[in-house]
């Protein structure tokens, strides 16, 4: 039996545009729009504005822009910073099922490929970005559970690399090699969100670094491994303990295309606060309870689920990331506010609203919900108890922004705007008109950097 890799290599290097099915093709671009909206936001997060200008300041080929800041460093580098920034506020896209999130490694890395390259059109970079997104996703939904891995880092190192070799034309041979070559960078361990180290937003962005540097080896004719996934150190045994579904992975493959069931966050959290948040944020509007009148919040979850993000909400390190991982947090946020954004996971707001962290202990996280699906984020069941004695509830069991439900282009264009006032430099109106005009028309680009000149501001 032949590895795994060789049925993905062959799909991505025949698949071409005409392939690509009209419904796959505008759900890519709405998410194209919708990772470049979380790196507009990204562009201010802590950590970011230093990524850049150690980037910068290592200088080397003018190849590739690093977007919203400017300025032209080697490709691999921009996949990098323009990933960092799209990742940092945890408002990128997510596959439920597959628990991971799929464009921030693979978008920022193909449009990297792409300026470098030259010439690239709108249709080619739709079908790359489909292709990688869609490897991504199948491996995820593969694996049989999560352990100690952040799989939208260790599965991104494959996705954006079929994207890239898809941009950068390499035959079936190179594509492979790259691949092997990639396999020698994967990481991504869980440890970082544990402890709420900054570098947790960096992880996708490695992925995306070493997707672009072992392409162009791979173009260059460095080999790399070629039973990559099923080999006896391939990927399942080696970071799966070789629990993995072969048949699932592969059904389908060139007519199914997993990026139809990404889901959109409409808050900049943790997905697996959001169903907590979907909720609570019912609740409260409904019945319009004031935070003075709550007495207990009870939000029982899967063990999945409180294990990522149920631990009583303390600041340590990173006071962004332990606010964006912690329903205590979020939910207590949410029942203030009546909503969750941006502005709520600043340092300087995490850090003072001493109202929200005594309000965190009045909420209980009880992991005692049965998964209904894979991936394991719902259901989820919220109890409001309030002073004069009453309990409202509310179970959730599908989250909101999930592919089940149609992802409007104007709820991506609405918070496309409202990212874009988080960005490091002010985007004008007009501009911001000719950035959704443009991806929305983005099959019609004879050149991606018609694309890329957008994001210098």
């Amino acid at each position: 039996m032949r590895d795994l890799a060789y049925d993905f290599v062959e799909n991505a290097y025949k698949i071409e545009w005409k392939d690509i099915p009209p419904n796959v093709a505008d759900i890519t671009k709405k998410f194209i729009l919708d990772t470049l909206g979380t790196l507009l936001a990204g562009s201010t997060a802590p950590g970011c504005k230093t990524v850049v200008e150690l980037i910068k300041g290592w200088g080397g080929k003018e190849e590739s822009t690093i977007l919203v800041y400017g300025g032209k460093v080697p490709a691999p580098n921009a996949a990098f910073v323009n990933s960092v920034m799209a990742h940092a506020r945890d408002f990128d896209d997510t596959h439920d099922k597959a628990v991971l999130h799929a464009n921030v490694s693979v978008l920022p890395a193909a449009l990297s490929a792409a300026e470098c390259m030259g010439g690239i059109s709108g249709k080619e970079l739709i079908t790359a970005v489909t292709l990688g997104v869609d490897m991504m996703c199948r491996l995820g939904l593969g694996l049989k559970g999560i352990r100690n891995w952040i799989l939208s880092s260790t599965l991104g190192y494959f996705g954006a690399t079929i994207a890239v070799s898809k941009i950068l034309g390499l035959d079936e041979e190179k594509m492979l090699n790259a691949l092997g070559i990639v396999y020698s960078q994967v990481a991504g361990n869980i440890q970082c969100l544990t402890d709420g180290g900054l570098v947790k937003r960096m992880q996708p962005a490695f992925a995306a670094k070493a997707a672009v540097f072992s392409s162009i080896l791979a173009e260059k004719g460095i080999t790399g491994a070629r039973n990559i996934f099923e080999g006896k150190h391939g990927f399942f045994i080696t970071y799966e303990n070789g629990e993995y579904n072969r048949e699932v992975i592969i059904k389908n493959l060139g007519e199914h295309f997993e990026g139809i069931n990404l889901s959109m966050k409409f808050y900049p959290c943790c997905r697996a606060t959001h169903p907590a948040l979907d909720g609570v944020l019912e609740i409260v509007k409904k019945y319009d309870i004031k935070p003075k009148n709550v007495d207990r919040v009870f939000v029982h979850v899967t063990p999945l689920v409180c294990d990522l993000v149920g631990r009583q909400f303390e600041i340590r390190t990173s006071p962004q990331v332990d606010a964006q991982f912690s329903i205590p947090y979020t939910v207590s946020t949410a029942i203030f506010k009546r909503d969750v954004f941006i502005d709520d996971f600043e340092d300087d707001r995490v850090t003072s609203n001493r109202e929200i962290h005594k309000f965190t202990k009045r909420v209980e996280v009880i992991p005692d919900q049965r998964p209904t699906e894979k991936g394991g984020l719902v259901p989820c069941k919220v109890e409001i108890r309030t002073k004069d004695g009453k309990l409202y509830s509310k179970e959730v069991k599908i989250i909101r922004g999930d592919p089940r439900g149609e992802i409007k282009i104007q709820d991506v264009i609405e918070k496309f705007i409202k990212c874009a006032k988080f960005s490091a430099k002010p985007v004008k109106t007009d501009c911001l008109e000719e950035i959704i005009k443009t991806i929305n028309n983005l099959e019609k680009i004879k050149n991606i950097n018609e694309l890329i000149k957008l994001f210098i501001f």
